[in-house]
């Protein structure tokens, strides 16, 4: 069997350890097996859900709601019995991060850090346009550094967003309020931090930074390596010349 996704494997503990039936954790243990993975509309069609729940909960100054209370929700309840698929919670985590990775949504590992992602700011209504998180991130986290390079200080909102539309490079944000709606999925993922009004550069950015770079010199390790085989190669391989 091939190995079980996190979820399962949390679930499978929780019903363990709680005494349930062997047939109830054998039905979850084999979950992976029987269930095949949602296509791309279907994790669409429930993020723009989970992303309608989030945003009305944002909008109305109410603070964020737990992945039970996501689950619990009539709208995803409702969504689910249309689908005809069963509400079990390995299942729905699955679901939840193929969202998130479509760009529906964001969260930490920080209770109550539930977002409303890039893609859904930027697909209203029926429209789609998918945002991938890593990309966007990437491209503010780079852009802060140039304005942090180019001014010598960190950026405030507004002069982030000022920069980003005068900056010679394809448009990240169509402006201010698309900066300002965009920046809490922003910090929950770790792109920026704010401090004292300020954008920084925040712990993903600076991890993928690092990361990049030690990918880069080990493909230049590797290239100096491969020369160095290639030349042995050749000048053991050389023809002697008659007067050699």
């Amino acid at each position: 069997m091939p190995p079980i996704p996190g979820a399962v494997r949390y679930r499978l503990v929780l019903l363990v350890g709680h005494g349930r039936p062997d047939c109830e954790v054998e039905m979850v243990e084999t979950l992976h097996d029987c269930s095949p993975a949602p296509s791309l509309e279907y994790v669409d069609r429930f993020g723009r859900v989970v992303g309608d729940l989030l945003y009305l909960r944002w909008c109305s100054g109410a603070a964020a709601p737990s992945w039970r209370e996501v689950f619990d929700s009539p709208d995803v309840l409702n969504f689910l019995e249309q689908e005809r698929l069963p509400g079990l919670h390995p299942r729905m985590e699955a679901l939840m991060a193929r969202a998130a990775g479509r760009g529906w949504l964001a969260y930490s590992d920080e209770p109550r850090s539930l977002r409303v992602g890039p893609t859904y700011l930027a697909s209203p209504g029926q429209k789609l346009r998918v945002r991938q998180p890593r990309d966007m991130g990437r491209r503010v986290a780079g852009a802060v550094a140039r304005f942090r390079y180019k001014h010598k200080h960190n950026p405030t909102i507004k002069e982030f967003a000022d920069f980003l539309r005068n900056a010679r490079v394809q448009r990240i944000f169509r402006g201010e309020a698309d900066v300002l709606k965009s920046l809490p999925w922003l910090v929950v993922s770790g792109w920026i931090v704010l401090e004292d009004g300020r954008v920084l550069r925040g712990p993903t950015a600076r991890a993928d930074m690092n990361e990049r770079a030690a990918l880069r010199r080990l493909a230049i390790r590797e290239a100096a390596q491969a020369a160095n085989t290639d030349e042995e190669r050749t000048s053991s391989t050389a023809i002697p010349t008659p007067c050699g």
